[in-house]
């Protein structure tokens, strides 16, 4: 799986792959406000997915948006405050300051 964290619209994307498991087996509704839980135990193929958010994120459970689509489960799950936490703000900006310096190096540009 993978996550991102959308800081302008306060969402974390959580992409899973579930190879060959069809839709009907797959269970979110375990999914807590601070937890992301699938759960394909109906299948033969028993796969299950614990993850906690990062940073500490709270997000409402029956406002998320589970699609399924070729082979992944893309869960969209907004932030129940509206906003997302400072960590993750703080961890967004010095990623943009790394890849602004990595871009100077790379082209021998002044800042």
């Amino acid at each position: 799986f993978r996550y991102e964290i959308h800081v302008k619209k306060a969402q974390c994307i959580v992409e899973v792959t579930l190879h060959n498991v069809p839709p009907s087996t797959i269970d979110i509704s375990k999914t807590t406000r601070r937890r992301l839980v699938v759960d394909c135990a109906a299948y033969t193929k028993k796969y299950l997915l614990e993850f906690d958010l990062p940073h500490n994120m709270t997000i409402d459970p029956e406002k998320a948006d589970y699609t399924f689509e070729s082979g992944v489960l893309k869960c969209i799950l907004t932030s129940d405050t509206g906003a997302v936490p400072e960590s993750a703000k703080k961890e967004r900006e010095d990623f943009i300051v790394k890849v602004k310096d990595q871009k100077h190096l790379r082209f021998r540009t002044t800042k």
